[in-house]
């Protein structure tokens, strides 16, 4: 009988790239890496937008879509490229993507079977 795993268990597996069991090192690596992620990316949405703010008034408001539009393209590429090569990054330094092998003598029969 196997156990099904919840929704929010198989998108975090999803998510960050994640085969296998989701033990609870991993799971806690994994939020770890999540928290900091949200951390980075609300500091930056704070400088962010005070300087938005800023930019806005001193040009007294002229280059309203020129300037929303270079910010929607700066919080595009933060949040793709940095946030998610953060992650992939995290996820690949501390070995969570990687397989396990459980039972070594049956990898290898398995393995010289199909030679």
């Amino acid at each position: 009988m196997t156990n099904k795993e919840k929704f929010s268990t198989r998108m975090l597996k999803r998510f960050y790239g994640v085969q296998g069991e989701l033990d609870e090192y991993r799971r806690n690596e994994i939020y770890k890496i999540g928290n900091t992620a949200f951390i980075a990316m609300f500091y930056y949405s704070l400088i962010s937008n005070f300087l938005v703010f800023l930019i806005l008034s001193l040009d007294e408001y002229k280059h309203l879509e020129s300037i929303f539009l270079w910010y929607i393209w700066a919080n595009i590429i933060f949040v793709v490229f940095g946030i998610s090569g953060y992650i992939i990054f995290a996820t690949k330094s501390r070995h969570l993507v990687e397989n396990e092998v459980q039972d070594i003598a049956y990898q290898t029969k398995r393995l010289i079977n199909i030679w």
